[in-house]
């Protein structure tokens, strides 16, 4: 679900009045364990004045890798920066250009089996290229992915052990303009990507519907992957449909009825009174006119979305973010629900799951990012 930055803060406000959640129809309330996340970090990398090195402006990808340095990926720089496990800054991998080895628009990275790191670079409209560096930052290979014959491939999700890379991206022939007037750009698929292999899509993985109005929250969907399955979901919905690799559909996971909230006066009007309250905190002029011109234009739809995001750990769990409050519920791969957790701070993202950590994005009240890295307690 894609949602304007600061619409998915300061909706939080006025979702609490959303009735509660429900159990699962399969899973006894009794037997899911409660997980909470520390509220200290345990590191935080960046800061708001220090060097250039440390100061981040709009960070879309970072990872812990095996040896236990953090891999941040700044795509407004555009920089891929490595910090050492106590946060100080190693070295800067690659730079801005169209050469060997070089980035416009870095906007994911990942860690191969072999210790290499892949970094995909969104340099063009439709075009994107995977770079593959050794861990010292020498480049290996770089290939350039076009739009394939159904598919514009736009958002890299998971590199699989074989380094194969998975993608998703609008199907062109689900293209429709809704009877609303909301211009619609059509249903995403999957697209497999391995290097010197033609490219393919998946189009049989429903999930998403990508508008291109400036909503305050998307009707759309998402996918989220592990090495062997793929989830995908719409976000109004509480049932998630489960595929393996090659698009066959395996299983679903669902969760009770939830009832449908509608867009009142009142919670526009909630909600656009915490969207002024932020703006106060906003000191440069530049920035709030931003903000201001963004805040005027939004559109609200009938409804707001249920599900708020989807994401994998480690070891292959599905986590899914609720809107409401933004509590998560953890799955197994067979859909067992094994865990709860309670709300997070809004400002915190998570990016990465590790068995007893979470690893995501921080922002102050300037919506300045800083990376953080937490305790994650199961009980």
């Amino acid at each position: 679900m894609k949602m304007l930055p600061i619409a998915r803060t300061v909706a939080l406000a006025w979702l609490v009045g959303v009735s509660a959640c429900t159990a699962d129809r399969t899973t006894s309330q009794s037997t899911v364990a409660e997980w909470t996340i520390d509220s200290v970090p345990l590191l935080e990398i960046g800061t708001r004045d220090g060097p250039g090195e440390t100061q981040f402006a709009a960070v879309y990808g970072v990872r812990r890798l095996r040896d236990s340095s953090i891999v941040v990926v700044d795509g407004a720089t555009p920089a891929v920066r490595v910090f050492n496990a106590r946060g100080a800054y190693v070295r800067t991998i690659g730079r801005r250009g169209d050469g060997p080895g070089e980035y416009r628009k870095p906007r994911w990275i990942a860690e191969s089996d072999s210790g290499g790191l892949f970094v995909y670079d969104a340099f063009a409209e439709a075009v994107g290229r995977l770079i593959h560096y050794d861990r010292s930052g020498a480049v290996l290979w770089s290939e350039t992915l076009h739009a394939l014959p159904d598919a514009t491939p736009s958002t890299p999700s998971r590199l699989l052990r074989d380094e194969t890379l998975l993608l998703t991206g609008p199907v062109r022939d689900t293209y429709r303009n809704r009877p609303d007037g909301l211009p619609v750009q059509g249903m995403d698929g999957v697209v497999v990507w391995r290097r010197g292999e033609p490219a393919r899509t998946l189009r049989r993985v429903p999930g998403q519907i990508v508008t291109r109005k400036n909503l305050a929250w998307s009707d759309g969907g998402m996918v989220a992957f592990s090495d062997s399955l793929i989830y995908s979901a719409n976000a109004y919905r509480y049932a998630i449909a489960v595929h393996a690799l090659d698009g066959s559909q395996r299983d679903s996971i669902v969760r009770a009825d939830y009832p449908v909230v509608r867009t009142t006066r009142e919670r526009i009007d909630l909600m656009m009174a915490e969207a002024r309250a932020y703006l106060d905190t906003v000191a440069d002029p530049a920035k709030r006119q931003a903000l201001e011109t963004q805040f005027a234009a939004m559109t609200f739809p009938d409804t707001f979305p249920l599900i708020a995001r989807m994401l994998t750990d480690e070891v292959g769990q599905l986590w899914v973010q609720l809107v409401e409050q933004r509590s998560w519920s953890v799955y197994a791969p067979d859909g067992t629900h094994i865990a709860d957790m309670p709300p997070l701070y809004a400002r915190f993202t998570i990016r990465q799951i590790e068995a007893d950590q979470v690893i995501g994005v921080w922002r102050d009240a300037d919506d300045v990012p800083l990376v953080r890295i937490h305790r994650l307690r199961k009980r």
